[in-house]
């Protein structure tokens, strides 16, 4: 009987361990096919800066604007940020800025993209000197995911 016993037991363990192996090999990830795979994508982003009307002298003789634009990657893991691009026009005054035709253009194109890490950043300021004034807006926005193409008009009106 015991004789009887143990080999029950010892199927028993044999069964056991067939039924465990599929579930762990379940569990081992193949590094063929991560369960959740990277989303690489190529990011274009356009700054055009011109403005929507003419501005005379001399009646906006002491009016300049220094337009600043930038481009970073934010870590979605622990919020680090890295600048890519980084660009500003200096001060330029307001009868120099072109119309939208002759706009200045920056370009900045950004290859492979972990968009499952990164958030791609976009951000600009505009300075306004206007008869020795001071004046700021600063803005930023992220580019959404599957979104390859972004074009910032930066409008002088």
């Amino acid at each position: 009987m015991k004789k009887h016993n143990n080999q029950i037991a010892g199927i028993f363990r044999l069964l056991h361990f067939i039924c465990w192996i599929p579930m762990m090999m379940a569990c081992i990830s193949d590094p063929e096919s991560p369960i959740q795979s990277d989303v690489l994508e190529d990011k274009y982003i356009v700054f055009e800066i011109f403005a929507d009307r003419d501005f005379p002298l001399p009646q906006f003789e002491h009016y300049e604007v220094k337009l600043d634009m930038g481009v970073s990657l934010i870590s979605k893991n622990n919020g680090q940020e890295e600048i890519i691009f980084l660009e500003s026009t200096g001060w330029l005054p307001f009868s120099e800025i072109p119309h939208p035709g002759n706009a200045i253009v920056h370009s900045v194109n950004l290859q492979k993209v972990n968009t499952q890490q990164y958030l791609v950043n976009i951000g600009f300021t505009y300075q306004y000197r206007i008869q020795g004034t001071l004046q700021m807006y600063a803005t930023h926005e992220f580019m959404k995911n599957g979104e390859l193409y972004k074009n910032v008009p930066l409008r002088i009106q």
